[in-house]
């Protein structure tokens, strides 16, 4: 008996989606799917946006390997042994910097990247990513820049980090800054915060009282323990608004490794930390898109709960666009208006702070003078808006997107 599984997009969408599907309706998924006919170069662009290109190969090979063309399994191939190639120089760069960090007295957290990737897949070039990250207690963050620098990363100046060396307002005031290797291929994200919206979740200390070791290519790296990564992943998805297929094979990777003690655990602190309403998004995706039995405490907590079965259909909608267009009529407002488990003063504030607090992405949208960067803030709900609308004629453009359930 399979799940009900909601099949989503174009015929090489619904392909990729049957591909990550985690029931035992995957190979049946991958074989109906493949009944249409399929632009695979279009499929490769697709997997390799939504993050999750090395798993449909492996998904592919494992259940209809006969009829996958040679050319489309060749390009593959050749994606494959690049990005191995690339996962093995940024996980010996990420251990050059966690042992610079450390011996300068900083203990650090390998948060995603290789240590994810191992946890959940065994295999650090399984999981696609494109910069490393690594978590700091707030108190060391001065000397874990200085230390990075001494090591040859540049910190990068911008509007929100004007100066290369970070003042303490900033650090109060962002959760991260990001540092540039020489060769600039890719860069590392420090982080003093995990969910800089929600103050009472992922706190730092607890974080790193509840550390544990994953080794990857025989170095051990010290990363999250799994309820905190289940947390994390839940809260990562829904802040990005879940517009790619990674956010949710990295949550159902973790959630179907978890003991029933744990489960427990984790919806505990979703609670408590205010996590309930991401990490019960994120549960009901994986369910409704990939297949993931849940156990009967957490069907019992998402029965109710209508913020999480309103949130479902847009969610889908996002992930059923063949296109990598941004997501600026989803991220902030649903975060802000629909699942902040916070009150309704404290929602309005964060909604009204993220409609005229400037990001990078508005620096970048026009560049005005030092004089006149007072207007970023006033110039940012016109961009959103503009950026909206652009959305939406692009998307009525192309029709409505079709859904199709399986009922199998």
């Amino acid at each position: 008996m399979y799940n009900q599984v909601r099949m989503i997009g174009s015929p090489e969408l619904r392909v990729i989606q049957a591909t990550l599907r985690v029931d035992d309706g995957c190979g049946a998924a991958v074989t109906a799917a493949l009944r249409c006919p399929l632009e695979w170069d279009c499929l490769q662009r697709l997997a390799l946006h939504h993050g999750v290109l090395p798993l449909v190969h492996k998904g592919l090979m494992e259940t209809v390997p006969d009829l996958v063309p040679p050319a489309a399994l060749r390009a593959m191939k050749i994606f494959l042994a690049t990005n191995e190639r690339r996962v093995l120089l940024m996980t010996a760069d990420l251990i050059r910097v966690v042992h610079a960090l450390e011996a300068a007295g900083i203990s650090v957290l390998c948060v995603k990247g290789p240590a994810l990737a191992t946890l959940m897949h065994g295999d650090p070039a399984a999981r696609l990513f494109w910069d490393l990250d690594i978590l700091v207690r707030q108190r060391d963050c001065p000397s874990a820049e200085q230390a990075l620098q001494a090591l040859g990363l540049e910190p990068i100046i911008n509007e929100c980090f004007a100066a290369r060396d970070t003042s303490n307002e900033e650090y109060r005031q962002r959760n991260e800054r990001h540092f540039f290797f020489a060769h600039r291929r890719y860069q590392v994200e420090l982080h003093w915060r995990l969910a800089e919206k929600l103050p009472r979740a992922l706190d730092a200390a607890a974080l790193f009282e509840r550390r544990r070791q994953v080794t990857v290519h025989g170095q051990a790296l010290t990363t999250l323990a799994l309820t905190d990564t289940a947390l994390h992943l839940g809260y990562h998805g829904t802040h990005h608004g879940w517009t790619k297929f990674s956010y949710l094979v990295d949550l159902v990777s973790i959630l179907r490794i978890l003991e029933p003690r744990q489960w427990v655990e984790v919806l505990q602190a979703a609670g408590e930390q205010g996590l309930h309403r991401p990490l019960l998004i994120g549960m009901r995706l994986c369910e409704q898109l990939l297949g993931m039995n849940l156990p009967t405490q957490a069907r019992r907590k998402m029965q109710w709960n209508l913020t999480v079965k309103w949130t479902a259909h847009p969610v889908c909608t996002f992930l059923a666009r063949d296109s990598a267009a941004g997501k600026d009529l989803f991220d902030e407002l649903l975060f802000d208006a629909l699942v902040m488990e916070e009150g309704r003063l404290r929602k309005l504030r964060l909604l009204l702070s993220s409609m005229f607090t400037p990001t990078a992405n508005d620096y970048q949208w026009v560049r005005l003078p030092g004089g006149l960067c007072w207007l970023y803030p006033v110039l940012r709900p016109f961009r959103r808006l503009g950026r909206g609308m652009a959305l939406l004629r692009s998307h009525a453009g192309r029709g409505k997107t079709k859904v199709m359930t399986n009922d199998k």
